[in-house]
C-alpha cells in the first residue's frame, strides 16, 4: 500500500478522453479510448526520488535488512543486539526481546529458506533461526574472535569468514567445520559463486579460487603512482561488480592514503576479465547491489574535504544499463545509510543510523523537469530533437535528432510515462548530424509498455529538447 498519495503532474484541463470509431474492411467497429493532451503550454513538474522515511520505533543504528522469500515479511538488525520485524512491508515495525549478548552489534541478516535463517553479530556470535525468525538461538562454532561474514550458496551449504579461516556448513548450518585458510588475515569481503569457486578482496587486489580455497590466483587493479583500496564485491550471474571509496596516492614520502574518488570496475565474463566503467569520481561507494543485469543501485557519499568523506550523509545512485550511467535519487533523510535491500524493482528498502529506515514502491524513479510552450524556442547550438513520425503510432516510431557538436559528454534519449518513470533510453553515437532512433513500444527490459501519452527527450550536458507522442495498440 503506498501510504504518500502521488502529486499531480498534469493539471486536469489538459486532458480530454476521445473515443474514436474506425471502421474495418469487413464493417467491424474497434473502439480505442485515447488519452490526448491538447495543452500547448504545459509543464512537467520535476518528480523527486519516491523514497519514503518509515516510522521510527527505536534509536539504535540498522546495518541490514531482508525479506522473507519476497514476501511482505521484513526484517532489519542492528546494534546492540537489535532484531527489528515487520509483517506489512515497513507499515509498522516490531521489535523482537532484547537477547543477553552485551556489546553485541547484529550486522547482516539473511535468509536461505522460507524458515532458516542467519544473522552475524560482534565478537564471532552468529544467530540462527529455524521458524521463520520468531525465536532466534546461538551458534558456537567458531574460535575466533572475529567473523567478517556470512554466505550461503545453496539452502544447506554455506560459508562463514573468519579472521584466518574459512568455516563450511552442508547441513543448513548445523555443523560447522574449517575449511581453508585465507592467504591472508587482511581478506574481509568474498563472494562465493558456488562450493568451489569464490572471490575475495585484499586491498588492490582481487583473487580467485576454482578449487574450494586451496589454491588462489591474484587480478592485479593497483596503478603505479596510486593504488585503489577496494572495499565490497557483488555478483549477479556472471556481472560482477567490485567498489572503492577510496584511493592512496604515492609521493616522495611514501604512500598518503586519501578519500578522493570512487570507482567502479565490472566484469561480464564472470570475472575473468575487468575493466573500469564510468562513474562520478566525486561520489566514494559503500555499497553496491543489481536486481538483474541492468538495473542496480549503490550507496554513496560525497566529499567534504580533500582528505575525509562526509561519513554521516548517504546518496542513492540508480543504474538502468548495467552501471554504465547513474542517476542522483534524493532520499528524505540527512543519515547514514548502511545497507539495502530490494524485493523487486520497484519494492525497496535502506536502512541506516539512528534507527532510520525508508522505502520506495516504484523503484527510486529519477527526476525529470522541462517545460514544453505553443512558442517555438530559440534552437540549442548543440542538440536538435526532431518530430518522430508516425504520431500517433502502433507499433513503432521513428524519432529523429541532430547533434550538431561532437565536442560534449554522452548524449542520451530517454522516454518517460507521464508520471515522470523512465522507461526507455539509448546512448547515442557522438558522430554529429541527423540521426535516428526507431522505439518500438518496449522498455528497456523488451517488455511491451501500455498505451498512452509518452514524453521523449534528448539530452546532452545540460541541453535537453523533450517532445510527446502517442503509443496506441
Amino acid at each position: 500500500m503506498i501510504l504518500k498519495k502521488l502529486g499531480t503532474f498534469l493539471p486536469r484541463k489538459a486532458f480530454k478522453i476521445v473515443t474514436l470509431k474506425i471502421w474495418s474492411l469487413e464493417m467491424k467497429v474497434l473502439t480505442f479510448s485515447l488519452l490526448l493532451i491538447f495543452a500547448l503550454n504545459f509543464k512537467v513538474k520535476a518528480q523527486q526520488t519516491i523514497w519514503e522515511l518509515l516510522p521510527k520505533i527505536q534509536n539504535n543504528n540498522l546495518n541490514s535488512i531482508t525479506s522473507l522469500f519476497d514476501s511482505n515479511k521484513l526484517f532489519a538488525v542492528g546494534d546492540s543486539a537489535t532484531i527489528l520485524s515487520s509483517n506489512d512491508l515497513g507499515i509498522t515495525w516490531q521489535k523482537l526481546p532484547e537477547f543477553t549478548l552485551p556489546n553485541i552489534d547484529f550486522k547482516k541478516i539473511i535468509f536461505v529458506s522460507p524458515s532458516d535463517g542467519f544473522i552475524l553479530g560482534t565478537g564471532a556470535k552468529i544467530l540462527k533461526t529455524e521458524d521463520a525468525g520468531y525465536s532466534w538461538f546461538e551458534i558456537n562454532n567458531f574460535l575466533g574472535q572475529i567473523i567478517y561474514d556470512i554466505q550461503f550458496v545453496t539452502e544447506d551449504i554455506g560459508f562463514v569468514i573468519e579472521q584466518q579461516n574459512l568455516y563450511k556448513t552442508i547441513d543448513g548450518g548445523i555443523n560447522w567445520f574449517p575449511f581453508s585458510a585465507l592467504p591472508s588475515s587482511l581478506s574481509h569481503k568474498f563472494h562465493f559463486k558456488n562450493d568451489s569457486t569464490a572471490f575475495q578482496l585484499i586491498g588492490a587486489w582481487l583473487e580467485r579460487t576454482f578449487d574450494y580455497g586451496l589454491n588462489w590466483n591474484s587480478i592485479f587493479f593497483q596503478q603505479v603512482n596510486f593504488s585503489i583500496e577496494y572495499q565490497d564485491i557483488f555478483f549477479r550471474n556472471n556481472n560482477g561488480y567490485v567498489i572503492t571509496s577510496g584511493v592512496k596516492v604515492k609521493n616522495i614520502v611514501g604512500w598518503l592514503e586519501l578519500f578522493l574518488v570512487g570507482k567502479i570496475q565490472k566484469t561480464i565474463d564472470g570475472g575473468n576479465n575487468w575493466s573500469e566503467i564510468h562513474y562520478d569520481d566525486a561520489f566514494g561507494i559503500d555499497k553496491i547491489y543489481f536486481l538483474n543485469d541492468n538495473i542496480g543501485y549503490i550507496i554513496c557519499r560525497q566529499w567534504n574535504s580533500f582528505q575525509y568523506p562526509d561519513s554521516t550523509i548517504s546518496y542513492f545512485k540508480k543504474t538502468l544499463n548495467g552501471g554504465y550511467t547513474w542517476d542522483l535519487n534524493s532520499i528524505p533523510t540527512n543519515k547514514r545509510m548502511n545497507n539495502f535491500h530490494f524485493i523487486n524493482q520497484d519494492i525497496g528498502f535502506a536502512v541506516g543510523n539512528d534507527g532510520t529506515i525508508i522505502r520506495t514502491l516504484n523503484g527510486g524513479v529519477v527526476s525529470i523537469s522541462e517545460e514544453t510552450n505553443s512558442e517555438i524556442p530559440q534552437l540549442p547550438n548543440t542538440i536538435q530533437l526532431l518530430e518522430n513520425y508516425p504520431n500517433p503510432f502502433n507499433p513503432s516510431t521513428t524519432i529523429n535528432y541532430e547533434l550538431k557538436n561532437t565536442n560534449y559528454e554522452l548524449a542520451k534519449l530517454s522516454i518517460f510515462n507521464v508520471l515522470g518513470q523512465k522507461v526507455r533510453e539509448w546512448i547515442l553515437p557522438s558522430n554529429s548530424g541527423k540521426n535516428s532512433v526507431i522505439w518500438d513500444g518496449t522498455d528497456n527490459f523488451g517488455k511491451s509498455v501500455s498505451s498512452g501519452v509518452y514524453l521523449y527527450r534528448l539530452k546532452i550536458g545540460n541541453e535537453s529538447q523533450t517532445k510527446k507522442m502517442l503509443l496506441l495498440k
